[in-house]
């Protein structure tokens, strides 16, 4: 949770995979 926004990478991948 150092990152910026670590959640949205992982958001941004399951979108990406549906």
């Amino acid at each position: 949770m150092s990152p910026p926004c670590p959640h949205l990478n992982i958001i941004s991948t399951n979108s990406s995979s549906q």
